[in-house]
């Protein structure tokens, strides 16, 4: 905090070294006791209920470092945003009403008076204003958390902090259990830590109180460490920003796969029908942002994928450049792997080889590096969700009654084909 320098009668040569009492962020029974020391050695005067001392007296000059060492930024953990951000507005409002509050006092106002008009000009109660400067004054160099309204957190309200509730040892192990991807709750970690506190002699609060810290913890710790590594980079990283203006329609095309939330039938190979989810392999044009080949089938390889390209060139023209997922089966057509034993000799020699389209691949498990897998969501949402037969992309999403479809009455893979081409038709429009 600034010392707010006084103005003091003319009858004092060395004005610029004095200061107004309140700038200690002491007890007036305190500012009392040192103006009875100081007085007589002419460090300090009295004009009318306000107290000025010499600023470069060496007691006052160690009082002032010590009111302006900044300890309000203690441990907050146990305490919510909103409350941090009240405390802030009350400290700033009290420090500047003891410096206003101290000229209207010098300027021989009464001090109820001061304080009432300093208040009308902030606003708020003369009855809140003393009791937070009263806390203030109290808070031993807590400045902050003297302003926290601590109703439901007696230790941090009083002053004593949250030393005085938890020992930090007992606040890393609880940290230690609950920042983990076995996800145990709050409650649990509560207890297994109140029963280490009891062994070792560390000092730990009420469920209630856990519950409210345990709020504060920041969210991105809480994705990391309970989540792990995968949903912090799709929550919390930020993302590259790509912009595709320099892209010409029918460049660049993206590649993927996607099983439909759905069931159907297919033949099982022996004169019979089995239950299946379509798989829907197809390619997107990432400035047009087109289907502009698919193959849907009950199964999906490296064949679906040169079929749904295939039918892309075929209709389209091919492109420049694609990008591809990770997988092993676009691995094959490009000829990075012979997994597939069955390949002809132009497949090995790489399909995007042999028409000039230079490859690219997305960096394996994000999801996010493929603009097509947003259009499958769409697919999910707007196609799956028409047939009678949808079954959820979740155990908890399928709908009952759903798993006692025979199969007979399901719609063939060549259905669902039929029917998705005429949808993307209009998606298209």
């Amino acid at each position: 905090m600034t010392a707010v320098r006084a103005t003091i009668p003319s009858d004092t040569h060395d004005a610029g070294s004095w200061i107004l009492a309140e700038a200690l962020g002491v007890s007036k029974r305190h500012v009392r006791r040192l103006h009875e020391q100081l007085g007589p050695l002419g460090a300090s005067r009295k004009r009318g209920s306000a107290y000025i001392l010499r600023a470069d007296h060496p007691d006052v000059a160690r009082r002032l470092a010590i009111a302006s060492r900044d300890t309000s930024y203690a441990d907050l953990s146990g305490f919510t945003t909103k409350q941090v951000e009240e405390a802030r507005k009350w400290l700033r409002i009290v420090k500047i009403g003891r410096v206003e509050i101290a000229r209207s006092l010098a300027g021989g106002m009464n001090r109820s008076d001061a304080v009432e008009a300093f208040c009308a000009t902030q606003g708020v109660s003369a009855a809140t204003y003393r009791r937070r400067d009263k806390a203030l004054s109290r808070s031993r160099g807590r400045h902050l958390i003297s302003q926290i309204d601590g109703r439901g957190n007696r230790a941090h309200a009083s002053g004593d902090g949250t030393e005085a509730a938890r020992s930090p040892e007992a606040w890393d192990w609880f940290l230690s259990l609950y920042l983990d991807e076995n996800k145990l709750s709050v409650t649990l970690c509560h207890d297994m830590t109140a029963e280490r506190a009891r062994a070792c002699g560390w000092a730990w609060p009420s469920l209630r109180t856990v519950q409210r810290w345990s709020r504060a913890i920041p969210q991105v710790s809480k994705v990391r460490y309970r989540e792990g590594k995968a949903a912090f980079e799709s929550k919390c990283m930020p993302r590259m920003q790509r912009t595709y203006e320099h892209v010409a329609s029918g460049e660049h095309w993206c590649a993927d796969e996607s099983t439909l939330d759905l069931y159907a039938r297919a033949p099982d190979g022996r004169g019979g029908w089995k239950r299946v989810r379509p798989k829907l392999t197809a390619w997107l044009d990432i400035r047009s942002r087109l289907f502009v080949g698919w193959h849907i089938s009950h199964r999906a390889n490296s064949d679906t994928i040169v079929a749904a390209f295939k039918a892309g060139v075929a209709r389209y023209g091919p492109p420049v450049q694609v990008t591809c997922d990770n997988g092993e089966d676009y691995k094959s057509v490009a000829g990075r792997s012979r997994k597939w034993a069955n390949f002809d000799q132009a497949r090995l020699q790489s399909i995007y080889g042999e028409l000039g389209i230079a490859p690219h691949w997305a960096i394996p498990y994000e999801p996010w590096a493929k603009i097509i897998e947003s259009h499958f969501r769409a697919v999910h949402n707007r196609f799956d969700k028409l047939f009678n037969s949808y079954c959820g992309n979740k155990p908890e999403n399928r709908p009952a009654g759903v798993e006692r479809i025979g199969v007979m009455a399901l719609p063939t893979v060549d259905e669902i084909a039929a029917q998705f081409e005429q949808w993307l038709h209009a998606h298209h429009q």
